[in-house]
Parts: structure tokens; C-alpha cells; sequence
């Protein structure tokens, strides 16, 4: 009872301070966002790659596609070989 006489409400936020005084989990249970997991022996599994994301002209990224499926068959190189082939170049060229 408050003061006043009259039963207080109760509080819709009661309980709160419990969770958010409450420590996190020790470990971390964080799981791959949603999805299918990666195959095994693919890239994404591999601990040798690693995602990057940047920007690239449009007409070069679909001019490339283009080429990569029409020499599948002969060359058997995807977009991120492709890359990795051009960045391991220029690497080559410009050690110092």
C-alpha cells in the first residue's frame, strides 16, 4: 500500500533491474547467422580466405561474370579466384 491508502498498480517495468543487472553468459553462444553452414572443403571454411566487400564498377562486374561463365570449362575460376589471382599480380609487381 502506498501512502495514500490505495493499492499501487503494479509496475510494468518491475523485474528489469533484475536483467539488467544480471551478468552476461560466460561463454560465447553466438551461433552462424541464419543460413545453410558452410561446406566443408569450400572456401568459407577455409581459414586461409577470409570475406571482403567492396565496390567495383557495375559493367566490370557483370562484363567479368559473363567471361568467367564462358570459360568455366577451360579456366574453372570463379570471381573471388579471379580477384585473388589479380591482387597476387599486382602484389608481385609492387614489392618493395
Amino acid at each position: 500500500m502506498s501512502l495514500t491508502g490505495k493499492k499501487q498498480a503494479a509496475s510494468a517495468f518491475r523485474g528489469l533491474r533484475d536483467i539488467v543487472s544480471s551478468p552476461p553468459p560466460k561463454e560465447n553462444t553466438a551461433q552462424r547467422g541464419p543460413g545453410r553452414p558452410a561446406k566443408a572443403g569450400s572456401k568459407r571454411s577455409d581459414s586461409n580466405y577470409r570475406p571482403w566487400s567492396g565496390l567495383l564498377r557495375g559493367q566490370f562486374v557483370d562484363d567479368a561474370v559473363i567471361r568467367l561463365r564462358q570459360t568455366k570449362e577451360t579456366d574453372g575460376r570463379d570471381m573471388s579466384d579471379l580477384i585473388t589471382d589479380l591482387l597476387g599480380e599486382w602484389l608481385e609487381k609492387h614489392k618493395s
